[in-house]
Formats: structure tokens, sequence, C-alpha cells
């Protein structure tokens, strides 16, 4: 059962949470997946009462869904850059459905839109951590004044997380000042000792048909160190391509219930 999150128009975008068995609109479904994607699809077309249901869905490791929906005044396709910046917001869609249920507790840094760190170290972070954080913060900063220019480079610019481990929140202090905190938020995969952390996310994302491209702004990695942590799991695991990976994904990533690493 899918709800509405909140009320807007007939032409608006829309977003609705559910839970289950998720996949990418917007990228090679497997056809194992269509009938969720059908049930998805007819369940938002009923609740709004629309024919016409464009949109994508924010997949996650854990079985969770949050799909986005467009519901637009003709049923022409939507172009190539739309599908792609769809496919962003899915992510950040995604990332957010996983801080549900959290607390302030969690947080492991506090940096400035500089990137300044204000609260945490180089020695809890690790001088890596630390330094994509920055990083992250920078690019933050960018988007924001691209956003009204440039939604497109803006997008591009604030990706999903942050090295597979953060998610970046923007917050106002009682004074106006925004800050950014850097929360845990890395997806769930499952056990596979086999494989290192990273590979074990990178698998998880491209079993559910996501290319590459998008994992890596879903992560936070770069798109190269995606496609080498994905080629040394496949190695790994003696699979020899990503149809056989994802035909066989149950398999060797076990039966029990995806954790976070």
């Amino acid at each position: 059962m899918l709800r509405m999150h909140a009320a807007a128009g007939p032409d608006v975008i829309r977003t609705w949470y559910g839970s289950g068995p998720v996949v990418n609109i917007l990228g090679t479904v497997r056809q194992s997946h269509n009938e969720v994607l059908n049930a998805l699809l007819e369940s938002a077309r009923l609740a709004v009462g629309h024919s016409t249901v464009i949109g994508a869905v924010a997949t996650d490791p854990s079985g969770r869904a949050c799909a986005l929906t467009l519901l637009p005044r003709d049923a022409t396709p939507l172009s190539r850059p739309t599908r792609s910046a769809l496919a962003c917001i899915a992510a950040h869609l995604a990332s957010a459905y996983r801080l549900r249920g959290g607390t302030e507790n969690d947080d492991d840094a506090v940096l400035d839109p500089d990137g300044r760190l204000l609260h945490a170290t180089d020695d809890t972070l690790g001088r890596d951590g630390a330094t994509s954080l920055r990083s992250a913060a920078i690019a933050i900063d960018r988007a924001r004044r691209q956003d009204g220019t440039d939604p497109e480079r803006a997008l591009a610019y604030w990706k999903a997380m942050v090295d597979g481990k953060w998610t970046l929140v923007e917050r106002f202090q009682s004074d106006g000042r925004r800050i950014l905190v850097a929360r845990p938020n890395a997806p769930a995969t499952r056990v596979n000792r086999a494989l290192t952390e990273n590979e074990r996310k990178v698998v998880a994302f491209a079993t559910l048909c996501h290319p590459s491209k998008l994992i890596a702004y879903e992560l936070g990695f770069a798109e190269a160190a995606v496609s080498r942590l994905l080629q040394r799991a496949l190695k790994k695991l003696g699979i020899r391509t990503l149809a056989e990976l994802i035909e066989v994904h149950g398999a060797i990533v076990g039966n029990g219930n995806a954790t976070p690493p």
C-alpha cells in the first residue's frame, strides 16, 4: 500500500512511500521485477486519478521503496536529461528515507558551508573521511550557487552520499547560521566475507540494475572507483558478467535480512 506524502496539484511531482521489493524505473528493469513495477504504478494511478504516471523509484538494497512520480499533462516521453535528473533525485530520496528513525546523537561531524570541521577531528573520521566531507560540503555550497542558473549542474555537484558512509544534512542554528551535519547512513548490504565493505555496497546496487554512473552518485564514489570495485567483486565471486551477477545474486549474498555494513 502506498500513501501520498503531500497533497499537490495534478501537474507536479509527488512522493510515495512503500515497502517490499524495489526497482529502478529509469534503468533496466529485470523481468522478475515487472509485476512489482506495474503494481506500483497502478497504485499511483488509482490514488491520483491520472492515467499517465511517470517517475523514479528510490531504490535501496534493504528492500524499502520510495517512489517519485511525475504527473505530466500528456504522455510525451521524458528526455534523457530529465530521466537522469529524476534518477539523481530518487537517489536523494532513498538516502533521506534511510535516515528516518535516526537521532541527532548519530552525528559524526559538523561542518560549516566552507568545509571547515566545527566538531569532530581528522582522528575521529580518518584523514580521508575528513577530506571527503570537506570536499562534499564545498560542492554543496557550489550547488546552492548554481541552483538558480544551472539546476542540472547543481544536482550533479550535490551527491546523495559521501564515501558510501555519510549523508550531509543542512541545519540552521538559532542565529540563522547554516551548518552541515554528517550523519552515518550506509546502505544495508548482505554479509559476504569474500567482499570488502565497499565491494558489497557496489554489488548491492548493481544487482538492482543500477548503472555505474548512478551507483557512483548514490554512494558518492568516483565512477571509475565503482567500476574497479565491481570488477574486483565479480572476480572474487567467480562471476564473469554483470548479467550473471544479477541472475544469481540471491544465492551469493545469502537469504538473511540485509544489515548495515
